[in-house]
């Protein structure tokens, strides 16, 4: 009997020697097409696993590159907001960018490829393996090719993203191509079908190199316009504390001070760790409130999304952010963007149809800084730009910013004025202005000429700024209105459209003057005027409010932003609900015209009720930014956000999020158990989760070797269809999202050919060099077939070469609107079409040599 039933058993069945774990039952009675079916569902659930745990080493990658000191420099500043101790403590990361995405973050997309050619290698007896090798091969004309073809099309229709550093994208792109070509130097020339323990030792050797010229690239010293160095003080002390977010103190402090001196303020800290005051955060809510407006659709709650967007989006987002958020909104995790409502999506689109860019630059903060009401300043000198928005056409040579002074003209005084870029910037806009203006006594206007630059690049309208500071803190002068002025370089020269910034405005009871802004758009050429006059609704002129019949708003040429100022009364009888009137314009003059927007009404409230609901919202913000944090804090809330869908917040979770969390629930549940990335800096997680992939790694070999071997494929043709994609897949959503979200498309592409650089020099060359190691010491040679191989890597190097091309192309012609990633439809699309349709010719070509019907190199 025991005889008989193992002759129908047998052991010897197809494909059951091609794993090395698997199978782990006798699937000699099961059926083909039901094994195909099993390892491709099986192969499919694992890549799912792997982008959970890619998911857990990112968030540790993500801790551990954000992370931030605290250190001490000169305080110089000529605002007059200098410390007592003549120094001031600035937040710097430790991680420089570059390296940051050439080292961790590059680990992190390519682990699974780098930990499968690992693994096939000593699994194999320290013998080359075509798995491994034929991942990352694929996986670089996948990453190179398509998903900069689906970033290309991402953008919408007439934007565009250009890359904001050339070099390290120009170098690591130039780089990628030379990778493969030193591989195919030592599989053929050199030492055909062998790798020796040098060129093993050389490619692995080519990362550090890698990292250090990008890093010397980033650092300018390749460049004749060097940045400054820094002498540290380690002696120094803190001096008062403060946040100022900095990529690296080199770009950022160093601006404009010559002598800058650090010193390290505190140990390492983490910027999700990092709030601002309750105050600052009370104060920010209300200048919120009131740039929206009042609105009694909105409830507290929709308030406090609207400005929880807001902050999300100002955040800058590393390239692990974008990663963590593709994988979650593929498995139906916890969000790390806020989720709107289409109520809320509405609002958002009203406010972005509006000109003032409610962006955490301009929002205020509640920070007291030296100004005063104008109407008391028989003594005290008041300076203020004549408009807060000044347009001026590219082609007009330069911009005039006027400067007006009231109150005491008898004194002399002297101000500080700067630009500062914004999307247009200096040298390439606009020429920086910083130096000293002087007011001599009975001088009441001062003009600012700032050189613009007229090139024959198509741009869209860009923005710099003019800001005012005063350098002594004695001296008789303070601000008015507006201490800060937003240039716009345009290409307009009608007089334009007048017209109220909002529908409605919001204005506390005791502000005494309520300062109602209009727009001037569509072109800002000549002086026009436009009149204006209040109307009663629940507020009455003359108990409320200083009612205006007839006035008149003067436009002088450039000009693009006014107000219109209303007298509030202060009678402290307002009701919870507020009163509100109405302002209304009419009569354009001199070719100028009203626009949709030609009334608003202006609501006043009570203050404490004001304040009360500002505190509500500013209480609601607060917890719903800490939700957004990537990484949980204990291991507890890591197993409530694994077993629910979108991490808990299910409110508006939908069909297909739930059905997502449902496959993933396994992987979510298991992968709990990986520490928060928040013990020891992130580097528990980072080591935790790397050794999760490297187990996963070993089952997907397995899958795919099987799942290979029983529909009949080459195993270099699965390695560069179904393994490449699957490893793939996160990294083409994040590098979407970031084209879409980022201004520019350096997060979206340079991450592609830093990550093939990698793959070739820690993928192979960390393998390689093992098994190199292993031979020579066993006084055998490490045999590497070129085959394959050498035929996919020559033909990754024609393709790259071709698409690196398009890009510069697409940089250089007008016809793709000057831009790397967008443009205009059709020229995008066939970017799109032709990138993809060099990535099916290197699928096609690279398969045909696999089994032999196109001859190897």
């Amino acid at each position: 009997m025991a005889t008989e039933l193992i002759s129908t058993c047998p052991t010897n069945y197809s494909c059951a020697f091609s794993g090395t774990i698997l199978p782990l039952t006798n699937e000699s009675d099961w059926k083909l097409g039901t094994r195909i079916f099993m390892y491709l569902i099986g192969l499919l659930w694992s890549f799912l696993g792997v982008s959970i745990i890619a998911d857990k080493f990112m968030c540790a990658i993500e801790v551990i590159t954000s992370k931030t000191r605290l250190v001490d420099i000169a305080d110089d500043r000529p605002d007059g907001q200098r410390s007592k101790t003549g120094r001031r403590t600035v937040e710097v990361t430790v991680w420089n960018a570059t390296v940051a995405n050439l080292t961790l973050m590059a680990l992190g997309s390519s682990a699974p490829e780098i930990l499968l050619s690992c693994y096939e290698v000593i699994s194999n007896g320290f013998q080359a393996g075509e798995l491994g090798p034929g991942t990352i091969v694929g996986s670089a004309a996948f990453n190179l090719l398509c998903i900069t073809a689906i970033c290309i099309s991402a953008i919408p229709n007439g934007d565009n993203r250009t890359l904001k550093n050339g070099g390290v994208f120009g170098f690591t792109a130039l780089l990628s191509i030379l990778a493969y070509i030193w591989l195919y130097i030592i599989l053929v020339p050199n030492t055909k079908h062998e790798v020796d323990l040098w060129e093993a030792l050389m490619t692995f050797l080519y990362f550090p190199m890698l990292v250090i010229v990008a890093w010397a690239i980033d650092k300018g010293f390749f460049s004749c316009r060097r940045k400054k160095k820094l002498h540290i003080d380690h002696n120094s002390e803190v001096a008062e504390s403060g946040s100022i977010m900095m990529d690296n103190l080199d770009k950022e402090a160093m601006e404009g001070d010559p002598s800058v001196t650090v010193a390290i303020g505190d140990g390492p800290r983490h910027h999700f760790e990092f709030t601002k005051s309750h105050d600052e955060e009370v104060g920010e809510v209300a200048e919120f409130m009131k740039a929206i407006g009042p609105d009694k659709n909105l409830t507290e709650n929709e308030i406090a999304q609207l400005l929880v967007k807001k902050k999300s989006d100002n955040m800058p987002k590393s390239r692990a952010f974008y990663r963590v958020s593709a994988t979650r909104v593929m498995t139906g995790g916890h969000k790390v963007e806020p989720v709107l409502s289409d109520k809320i999506l509405k609002v958002m689109e009203n406010l972005k149809n509006q000109t003032s860019d409610i962006t955490m630059e301009n929002l205020g903060s509640a920070l007291p800084r030296k100004t005063l009401d104008t109407s008391d300043h028989s003594l005290i000198a008041v300076v203020e730009f004549a408009s807060c928005d000044v347009r001026v056409m590219e082609n007009a040579g330069k911009a005039i910013v006027r400067i007006h002074r009231m109150g005491n003209l008898t004194s002399s005084f002297t101000i500080y004025v700067e630009t500062m870029n914004g999307t247009a910037e200096a040298d390439s806009d606009y020429l920086e202005f910083k130096g000293n203006v002087t007011f001599s006594s009975g001088e009441t206007v001062r003009e600012i000429p700032i050189a613009i630059i007229d090139d024959d690049i198509w741009e869209p309208d860009e923005t710099f700024f003019v800001r005012m500071t005063i350098p002594d803190l004695e001296s008789k002068v303070v601000f008015g209105k507006w201490d800060t002025c937003t240039v716009t370089i345009i290409n307009d020269d009608d007089p334009g459209v007048l017209e109220f910034l909002k529908p409605s405005f919001l204005f506390k009871e005791s502000c005494c003057v309520a300062y109602i802004p209009v727009q001037r758009i569509n072109g800002c050429d000549g002086r026009v005027s436009v009149k204006y006059n209040t109307q009663d609704l629940t507020a009455i002129s003359g108990s409320d409010y200083h009612g205006v019949s007839n006035g008149v708003l003067y436009f002088e040429h450039g000009e693009s932003l006014l107000n219109i100022e209303i007298s509030i009364i202060n009678n402290q009888s307002i009701n919870t609900l507020g009163l509100n009137f109405q302002v209304l314009l009419s009569n354009a003059t001199d070719g100028a015209r009203i626009g949709n927007r030609h009334l608003t009404v202006v609501t006043l409230v009570d203050d404490d009720a004001f304040g009360s609901l500002v505190e509500n919202v500013a209480s609601i913000v607060t917890v719903d930014l800490k939700k957004l944090n990537i990484g949980s804090s204990t291991w507890a809330s890591q197993f409530r956000e694994a077993m629910s869908v979108n991490g808990g917040d299910d409110a508006d979770a939908t069909f297909i999020q739930y059905l997502l969390h449902f496959l993933g629930f396994g992987w979510k549940v298991l992968f709990a158990i990986v520490p928060p990335p928040c013990f020891l800096g992130g580097w528990l997680c980072f080591g935790v989760s790397l050794l999760m992939i490297g187990i996963l790694t070993v089952f997907i070999s397995d899958v795919a070797s099987i799942f290979g071997c029983l529909i009949g494929l080459e195993p270099t043709v699965t390695a560069i269809t179904f393994v490449a994609l699957g490893t793939s897949l996160p990294d083409a959503f994040a590098s979407k999202t970031a084209a879409i979200n980022e201004r520019y498309a350096d997060s979206a592409i340079c991450n592609v050919t830093g990550s093939n650089s990698v793959n070739v020099f820690l993928g192979l060359g960390l393998p390689w060099l093992i098994a190199a190691i292993y031979h020579k010491v066993n006084g055998s040679t490490f045999g590497v077939p070129a085959g394959s191989l050498s035929f996919s890597v020559v033909l990754y190097s024609i393709t790259a070469i071709i698409c690196i091309t398009l890009l510069v192309l697409r940089r250089k012609l007008s016809l793709f609107g000057k831009a790397e990633l967008g443009g205009t439809k059709i020229p995008k699309y066939l970017s799109s079409l032709f990138l993809v349709c060099l990535w099916i010719v290197y699928v096609v070509l690279s398969s045909l040599q696999a089994y032999d019907i196109i001859d190897p190199i």
